[in-house]
């Protein structure tokens, strides 16, 4: 009997076990099959598990580049440290000649301090205020024998250096549309690049496009002579309304690489002093015939142009493409004229011209600094640059575009304004733009301009370079101050309290900012490791960094601030894997 009713009562459990399975089951196709209230169109919404972590990592030491052929050093120079407003490697400040800061032990008489001083050839300039017996002092030029290493042994001084002057940081245009430009502008680390360069006024560019409004306020005096390939004259101003193109896209363009900038009005351009030549071969809707661009690139060349910039294409596969504007671009090339083009907007392969391979192809990135979804793309790729489009930003609900000059074109004539595109020919000028200013710093071979783009863009793959972003985001303060991105050999990545790596190892940029996404919520360490001989293990001589306690990641949120400083690995006697020597360290 017992068995009995034991059997009943399993069957009794297993039908009200299905029936709850059932009711479940038909309560989730309801809800997915109706629309909720206010238009949810029965969609379930989507709930966050991960979270992002951000922040700066210091303290490592990269190569740099040799100034003499712009090939990669592999020599490690101490005093480059990717931190934020350090001094360049190639700007470092230039000692004031003849002009020492001596300080003298406590205890010597001003009278005794003036005497040595004469007796090295040398006179007080100034005491410096709050540091007793420390003077700014001038050094006779005739006076051979002075040696800072001889004058560091004398038991009366207690130090002596070069007297130097400093500068501000992180330049900051007073154009009064400025701030609608910094998130583009920053994301490629202009404000730190124009310490270095802002642009030559004998660098010109050439907008080879649909013209440019000779007459803007923020463009005139950046501009030199053009010419107008479609209506075979002298004046390359943008004319004509069409209703498939009724602003200007040379204008805008033209403003991205070179808009007068410091003027207190409008925008900033990427170079801020280089001069654009504008040379019209698209017409009034927007297209233009192979001869007339052909003509344009050849007499951008002929006319002085150092590079042109080619915000146009058709999807046409390069073996296919027009011989003509091949061998112009070839012998543009050949001439040492770089050639910049965007990639196209069809979010397919790369078109025609940036797919010739003596080309720079661009592609674009929105506002969070990845592949915007129009971006054409391929192996073809060579860098990537703010482009807009595509996310919003949270805080103020407005997409970002590329803001810049802009002339609206009407049946009767135009105005000259400033607003929002987006694309990759907004891309490609900001390109065109930083081989500018590389331009003006002395790198003027195609080649080299290449290899130096390439070798300093921040990595936005995996590894190395893909289809969508090529070698990376350009990164025009990495590239003008010859900083090697081995940061490619910097990972930053998160691990669990045993030490167990957890999500994607990521590549710092050029100033050491970093950011980690899809990390599960929870509480994590942040760690960086630098490779330095770069050889996969973890050696003594490397470098690493952890933060002391876990970090809280919160879903669907940034931790920001989480800070890194690397310091040498010294303890080592045989090398690890990094997973090995993050277990053996994390506690």
């Amino acid at each position: 009997i017992d068995k009995k009713i034991k059997y009943q009562l399993y069957g009794v459990w297993r039908m009200a076990k299905r029936s709850l399975l059932f009711l479940i089951l038909i309560s989730v196709l309801v809800y997915s099959g109706c629309s909720g209230g206010g238009g949810g169109g029965g969609i379930t919404p989507v709930i966050p598990t991960t979270g992002s972590v951000s922040g700066q990592v210091s303290g490592f030491q990269t190569t740099s580049f040799s100034n003499s052929n712009y090939q990669l050093s592999k020599k490690i120079n101490p005093s480059t440290k990717l931190v934020v407003k350090q001094f360049n490697v190639n700007s470092d400040p230039i000692p004031l000649p003849n002009e020492k800061i001596i300080k003298f032990r406590p205890g010597i008489s001003k009278s005794e301090i003036e005497n040595m001083i004469q007796n090295i050839g040398g006179k007080i300039k100034k005491e410096i205020y709050g540091s007793p017996n420390t003077y700014v002092v001038i050094i006779d030029s005739k006076y051979s024998t002075f040696s800072i290493d001889s004058l560091n042994t004398n038991s009366q001084i207690e130090y002596i250096e070069n007297n130097m002057r400093l500068r501000a940081f992180a330049v900051t245009p007073n154009d009064s549309d400025y701030p609608k430009q910094k998130w583009n502008y920053e994301m490629i680390h202009l404000p730190e690049a124009w310490e270095i360069q802002k642009g030559n006024t004998n660098v010109i560019v050439a907008v080879i496009d649909s013209g440019v409004s000779l007459s803007h306020e923020d463009l005139a005096e950046n501009l030199v002579a053009g010419y107008d390939f479609v209506d075979d004259d002298d004046d390359p101003s943008d004319s004509g309304y069409h209703e498939k193109a009724p602003m200007s896209h040379g204008t805008h363009v033209a403003g991205i690489i070179s808009a007068v900038t410091n003027n207190n009005k409008g925008v900033a351009g990427v170079a801020w002093n280089v001069k654009i030549m504008p040379v019209r071969v698209l017409g009034p809707d927007g297209s233009g015939d192979v001869g007339a661009i052909a003509s344009g690139i050849n007499w951008a060349v002929t006319h002085g142009a150092h590079i042109i910039n080619l915000s146009l294409g058709e999807k046409i596969p390069a073996a296919y493409g027009p011989q003509v504007i091949k061998d112009a671009i070839d012998a543009a090339v050949n001439q040492g004229v770089t050639v910049v083009a965007a990639a196209g907007n069809e979010s397919t392969s790369v078109a025609f011209p940036a797919n010739y391979q003596p080309v720079i192809a661009v592609a674009a990135l929105n506002d969070g600094g990845l592949r915007a979804n129009y971006s054409n793309y391929g192996p073809e790729i060579c860098v990537a640059a703010p482009g807009g489009g595509a996310t919003t930003d949270p805080e103020d609900g407005v997409t970002r575009n590329i803001y810049s000059t802009y002339y609206e074109k009407t049946s009767s004539g135009g105005t000259n304004k400033y607003g929002y595109l987006s694309g990759t020919s907004m891309a490609c000028p900001h390109v065109s733009g930083v081989v500018a200013l590389l331009y003006s710093k002395g790198i003027t071979s195609p080649a080299a301009i290449r290899e130096r783009l390439q070798a300093t863009a921040y990595d936005l793959g995996d590894s190395g370079k893909d289809d969508l972003y090529g070698y990376g985001r350009i990164d025009a303060y990495a590239a003008l101050n010859g900083v090697n991105p081995d940061v490619r050999s910097v990972k930053v990545f998160a691990c669990d309290s045993d030490g167990q790596i957890i999500g994607m190892q990521r590549n710092p940029d050029s100033l050491g900012f970093y950011t980690l996404s899809k990390i599960p919520a929870g509480s994590w360490k942040i760690c960086a490791f630098y490779d330095k001989n770069m050889n996969g293990v973890v050696d003594s001589g490397d470098q690493f960094a952890s933060t002391e306690t876990l970090v809280p990641v919160y879903a669907g949120q940034t931790t920001q601030g989480v800070d890194l400083t690397l310091t040498k690995i010294t303890e080592l006697s045989a090398s690890l894997s990094l997973e090995e020597y993050v277990k053996s360290i994390i506690k």
